[in-house]
């Protein structure tokens, strides 16, 4: 992890059960954990995410919130629906990267 940044899922794995073994603080991990249940919550994804439940999340909320399927409501609208894609999109690039989707 520390050669790519990146946790594999094996790492991820393995530094959960040594935090958990030796009872450690981990104040670098625990901000890891908290950026991922983010980006879960924003993709509505349970705890622990489930690789194959990831894409279909995603596509869920690109029908929902894409800017073109709501641009004949006005631009306020579209206006909140380009930031909310820009969540989804960051989180989704997120679980992309590290489940290599």
């Amino acid at each position: 992890a520390n050669a790519d940044g990146d946790f594999s899922p094996e790492e991820e794995e393995l530094l959960i059960q040594g935090i958990s073994i030796f009872g450690v603080e981990c104040p670098q991990y625990n901000v890891y954990l908290k950026e991922e249940k983010s980006y879960a919550s924003i993709l509505g994804l349970g705890n622990p995410v489930k690789k194959e439940e990831i894409k279909s999340a995603y596509r869920d909320l690109v029908i929902q919130y894409h800017p073109d399927k709501v641009a004949h409501l006005g631009e306020r609208l579209k206006k909140v629906a380009e930031d909310e894609m820009k969540r989804i999109n960051e989180a989704y690039d997120y679980f992309r990267r590290k489940h290599a989707l």
